[in-house]
Order: structure tokens, then C-alpha cells, then sequence
């Protein structure tokens, strides 16, 4: 595991030394400290906000499924469970089974509810970068004119955006068919292989707490509707950020091409590498040369001011919510 994480940190690096290289090393590094530090510290202060949004989603969640929990102490555990999440490969896509191990670990929460809650927060906190993306869509559609790669990207985009409505809606409010098709699926496999009865009877008995959790948490509409309300908070919150980082370096945009932006950029969390870096800077240096009248550079040094103001607050508190939590075992 660790030599599968040293290889994936390796190719991040790579990724952004050649980005560097395609920027011009000295143009990029002009850029970066061209960036007022006024701007920086109001765009680090923006950046650390979201984090406080979606450990509410988490609170909103673990509460449901049964834990009662306040957010004072719930939200260590997801900043410690993001930090441990985003230094892993594929952490960014896909992670919540790691996440939930994490929390059931360090609450009276079993992993039969632990990972219904964070897959439903993941869930939630997801929509408002379908809103957004397609606020922005629309603007991008009616005032810009398309190019191949935006054209893709929006198919991308819309594409995950499908398949995480269908996904979210049966989970939540189609459990029952759910499970039974996962049963039906396992019975099927066993009976043609004729082997593995034990682990059908096992998944069997996992399938109902999971099914308990997941229809806790759609029973009540009104709940999942007041919590994707507020997580919109955390974008916006980005938003402002990217805003701010461009005003630094003396570039006023279009906020509405920043709203179409952020969600797109958010599709490289499908890269392995961890926390999708190197792929997320490459996607969001190309969409904003694509879409801003802005240099190589200067976005280069936009997304990497970026993700500084972003990422890097979370994995610093993260990393200390860890270390407290460890201490008071």
C-alpha cells in the first residue's frame, strides 16, 4: 500500500512539473507572487469554510441513522476521516467505505449505519455541484462559444450527474428493490459457482442494516431537503475563493464562468492519483485558459494558489483532529 501511495504522489508531482514546464517556470513563479496577500488570506479563510459545511452534512446523517451525536464531536472525526481519505489513492472517488470504517471505529456507530450516513452526506454534498454546473451550463450554452473539449466535459459532467440521481433515488427511497436485487445477484452467483454460501448468508445479514439506515434516512424528505440547501455553502464558498485568487493576481472575471467552472473541475476526483492532484490543476488550468482571458501561467498559479487555500487547509486540520483523536484513546 505504501509503495502504491509513493507511485501515485510521484505521478502528481510529474503531472505538475509539466504543467510548470508548459507554464514557463519563471512566468509562473512572476505569477505567483504577483498574488496581493490581502486576497490570499480572505480566499484562506473562505477555503477552510467548507469543511465546517460538510461535517454538518455528517452530523445531519450519523444523527439520523441512530447516533446521537453533537456536531462538536462529530466534526473532528470527519475532518481526521477527509485527511485520511484525500492522502489516499481513489480517496476522492469512492472512498466512503474507508470513510465509514473511520467513523464506525471511533463512535458507537456499527458499519452497517456508518456507511449509508457518509454515503447519503457524500450524496448531498454532490448536488449542489449539479445545480451549479448546470446554472452554469446554461450560461456558458447561451454566451460562449463551445469548443470539443467543453462539449465533452459537459457530457462528462451530466453523465455523473445522471447516474448519481438514479443511484441516490433507489437507495434512498427504493431500498427494499435494492436489496433484493443485490440478493438476487449473490444467490445467482453462488448457485452457479456453487460456492460461497457462507459469505451470501453474511452479505444477507449486512443487506438488512444497511436497508434500515437507507430508509431512515429517505423516510423524511423534508430533512434531506434542508441539508442540501445548506451544504449550496460550501460551493459558494469555493466560488468565492476562486474569485478572490484572480483578483490577486489583477484578473476580474465573469463569476457565473467560475460557477460553471468549480463543478466541472470537480469531475478529476475521479483521478487515483491522492486527493486527484496534478489532475485537478491540469483541468482547472485548462478551463480557465479555455473560458478566461488569462494566461498558461496565471492559471497555473490560480490553481495552485487554489487548491493552497482549499486542500491544504483540510489536510492541516485534518491531520491535527487525527492526532487528538488518537490522544484520547
Amino acid at each position: 500500500m505504501e509503495r502504491d501511495q509513493i507511485k501515485w504522489f510521484g505521478i502528481s508531482l510529474l503531472i505538475l512539473a509539466v504543467l510548470a514546464y508548459l507554464a514557463d517556470f519563471n512566468k509562473l513563479i512572476q505569477s505567483l507572487r504577483s498574488a496581493k496577500p490581502s486576497y490570499i488570506i480572505l480566499a484562506l479563510i473562505f477555503g477552510i469554510l467548507p469543511l465546517f459545511v460538510w461535517g454538518f452534512s455528517w452530523y445531519r446523517f450519523v444523527n439520523k441513522v441512530g447516533l446521537k451525536i453533537s456536531y462538536r464531536k462529530i466534526l473532528p472525526i470527519y475532518l481526521a476521516s477527509n485527511f485520511m481519505n484525500a492522502i489516499t489513492p481513489l480517496g476522492q472517488f469512492g472512498g466512503e467505505p474507508f470513510m465509514a470504517y473511520i467513523l464506525s471505529k471511533n463512535t458507537e456507530l456499527p458499519y452497517e449505519k456508518a456507511f449509508p450516513a457518509v454515503l447519503s452526506a457524500d450524496m448531498i454534498n454532490y448536488i449542489p455541484r449539479i445545480t451549479l454546473g448546470l446554472t452554469g451550463t446554461v450560461f456558458l450554452v447561451t454566451s460562449t462559444k463551445q469548443t470539443q473539449l467543453l462539449e465533452q466535459l459537459m457530457i462528462t459532467a451530466i453523465t455523473i450527474a445522471t447516474i448519481g440521481t438514479v443511484l441516490t433515488y433507489l437507495l434512498w427511497f427504493k431500498t427494499t428493490k435494492v436489496e433484493k436485487t443485490i440478493l438476487y445477484t449473490v444467490k445467482k452467483i453462488t448457485a452457479t459457482t456453487g460456492k460461497g454460501k457462507n459469505i451470501e448468508e453474511k452479505i444477507k445479514e449486512k443487506m438488512e442494516g444497511l436497508k434500515t439506515a437507507f430508509q431512515s434516512i429517505g423516510e423524511n424528505p423534508k430533512h434531506l431537503l434542508t441539508t442540501a440547501t445548506t451544504v449550496h455553502l460550501a460551493p459558494i464558498f469555493n466560488i468565492i475563493v476562486l474569485y478572490l485568487i484572480l483578483l490577486s493576481l489583477g484578473i476580474t472575471p465573469n463569476i457565473l464562468i467560475l460557477v460553471f467552472i468549480l463543478p466541472l473541475t470537480s469531475i478529476s476526483n475521479i483521478s487515483p492519483t491522492p486527493g486527484a492532484a496534478g489532475a485537478y490543476e491540469a483541468v482547472m488550468t485548462t478551463l480557465l485558459t479555455t473560458l478566461l482571458p488569462i494566461g498558461l501561467s496565471q492559471a497555473l498559479a490560480t490553481s495552485i494558489i487554489f487548491r493552497f487555500t482549499t486542500y491544504g487547509p483540510g489536510l492541516t486540520i485534518g491531520y491535527l483532529s487525527l492526532a487528538k483523536i488518537q490522544a484520547s484513546k
